[in-house]
């Protein structure tokens, strides 16, 4: 009778299915990316991917976060004071996950607080790469990342050659982090509010690391996990030819929710 009961109980554990994690995208600080917005296609491609993607309307407090397996802030315009700054650390602490987008300036400028809560610096800046020019565009700030040019091997690259970015800030992160995106040491800062160049070297545009039970990704670039298109009618995002930036979006979804 026993083994028969527990034949039974492996058989329903085997066709159980899977609990389906739902990613919120913070709504609540004027962000100038949402998923009924500019991040409509980062929503949509990570919806058909079997997550639950939605807004998050109201300030960042526990009773807000209970429920969200990762947190998604991306390009707030208006700063999380200091208590729901402290209620994302507790959460990551205790196993959250935050997905934290700032571009160039002003963006960076606005959630730094917030990344210095996890040891990670942003610039504020415009960053250039000449070293690491994506060949699809003759601007500066856009920057190929493969693995011989600061692609660094992690779960979150797996099955990804080449990322773009599209002109966003610089990054550096506390010891127990990994530079995903790692600058050349050519890569000069446009520095607010006069404009006046300095060094990126040794810095990245994306940075993973675990704190606590948690995990976080930040990001200084916001256009490639998007679609744009320019005025002269290039694509700017995962929709522009020849990069990986679609796989490498799914990948931090699946490493934040410890799906990778």
């Amino acid at each position: 009778m026993k083994t028969w009961i527990c034949a039974l109980a492996l058989a329903a554990c085997a066709t159980a299915k899977p609990r389906v994690q739902t990613i919120a995208v913070d709504a609540a600080h004027e962000n100038y990316h949402t998923v009924d917005g500019r991040y409509r296609p980062f929503a949509d491609l990570l919806r058909g991917r079997g997550f639950v993607v939605r807004a998050s309307e109201h300030r960042v407090t526990p009773d807000a976060l209970a429920g969200i397996d990762v947190l998604v802030i991306a390009n707030a315009t208006t700063p999380l004071d200091d208590a729901e700054i402290a209620a994302v650390a507790r959460w990551v602490e205790h196993g959250g996950a935050l997905w934290l987008v700032a571009d160039h300036f002003p963006f960076g400028g606005t959630v730094a607080p917030l990344a210095r809560a996890f040891g990670v610096e942003m610039s504020n800046g415009a960053v250039g790469d000449e070293v690491h020019r994506w060949r699809g565009d003759d601007d500066a700030g856009y920057i190929a990342f493969t693995p011989e040019t600061g692609l660094a091997r992690h779960p979150i690259t797996r099955d990804v050659r080449t990322v773009v970015t599209f002109v966003g800030q610089s990054l550096r992160g506390p010891a127990n982090s990994v530079a995903i995106l790692q600058l050349s040491q050519d890569a000069q800062e446009m520095k607010p509010p006069d404009k006046h160049l300095e060094s990126a070297a040794g810095r990245a545009q994306a940075i993973a690391l675990e704190v606590g039970r948690g995990r976080v990704f930040v990001s200084g670039e916001a256009a490639m996990f998007t679609e744009q298109t320019k005025p002269n009618g290039k694509a700017m995002g995962m929709n522009a030819a020849g990069n990986d930036d679609r796989q490498l979006t799914i990948n931090i979804a699946r490493w934040l929710a410890r799906e990778l």
